[in-house]
């Protein structure tokens, strides 16, 4: 299939996730509320660390660390490998950051996409259904908030650290990564399992069919690019015709249209993955989808229908 088709159908199959949103406003919910409780936790992290620096001598003890490796005076090598410790530390407290907040957004997308799968069932739901299954999912949420953050975090270090082929073959693992990774949330939202089989059974999907992922990750990259390249292009003219300080005026109106655009996509993305998972592994057509898009988003091996 070419790249053109993918993301011709990439974007018909999120412009069916679109008008099925349009019908269930309420499930903008989730993501809204992810991000609330991701600012919460932040702010509420952000005042204990200064709490405990303040009210301790840590400020103190790290500036004194810190201040002769900057002079070029490291001493005998204790402060090295007091240096070596903070970074360890720090690296633990940024990990553990990055999988509680991973887990806030797996949480809500977890319950997202268990309302779109019940309604595709016709069973009534609504958002405190979603959280309900999610809260009984809590161990598979979190082990695979986990896995996701631990598989991100390394990506990043040997990004970080590596330069040229290394670099190129990171990426294209975690391109890998993402792909048969695909399924996981419906997965987890649809069934009592753990992360590991979630893991295993969207592996082995992806090796039944293919092309969904591509068509969907596609489609809202198409769409993404189209709406960010008519952003810059017209805080570009802005910043030209009236200057720095309109430029400025002009952000504060558009960073919460953006934050509005961050919930939309969220939302269009898991609606778009839990109805290309249903019809993989049911064969059924989704409420609200056209079943020749999907028959098309989703190629089967050996041409099998």
């Amino acid at each position: 299939m070419a790249v053109k088709q993918q993301a011709e159908l990439g974007l018909s199959v999120n412009a069916q996730s679109i008008g099925f949103f349009g019908s269930h406003k309420w499930l903008a919910l989730f993501p809204i509320a992810s991000f609330v409780f991701s600012l919460v936790f932040i702010a509420l992290v952000a005042f204990g660390v200064f709490e405990i620096a303040f009210s301790t001598d840590l400020v103190v003890k790290a500036k004194a660390v810190i201040e002769p490796l900057i002079e070029g005076d490291a001493g005998s090598g204790q402060e090295n490998d007091k240096m070596k410790l903070l970074s360890v530390a720090g690296f633990v407290v940024l990990f553990c950051l990055h999988v509680c907040i991973s887990f806030v957004f797996k949480f809500f997308n977890v319950a997202l996409a268990a309302c779109v799968l019940e309604i595709f069932e016709g069973k009534s739901t609504g958002f405190l259904g979603g959280v309900s299954i999610a809260t009984r999912r809590l161990g598979a949420v979190f082990s695979w908030s986990f896995i996701s953050a631990t598989v991100g975090s390394i990506s990043s270090l040997v990004e970080r650290r590596g330069f040229g082929i290394a670099t190129i073959l990171t990426m294209l693992a975690g391109l890998a990564w993402r792909m048969a990774t695909f399924f996981v949330v419906p997965i987890i939202a649809s069934k009592n399992t753990g992360s590991v089989s979630a893991i295993k059974e969207s592996v082995h999907l992806m090796r039944s069919v293919w092309g969904a992922s591509v068509v969907s990750r596609l489609g809202l990259s198409w769409l993404k690019l189209v709406l960010f390249g008519i952003v810059v292009a017209g805080l570009s003219l802005v910043h030209l015709i009236s200057g720095p300080q309109a430029l400025i005026d002009s952000l504060a109106v558009v960073t919460p249209i953006g934050l509005i655009a961050i919930v939309f996509f969220s939302c269009v993305g898991t609606i778009s993955r839990a109805a290309l998972f249903y019809y993989a592994s049911k064969n059924l057509v989704p409420s609200q989808f056209n079943g020749e898009t999907l028959r098309n988003a989703i190629v089967e091996k050996r041409g099998k229908h």
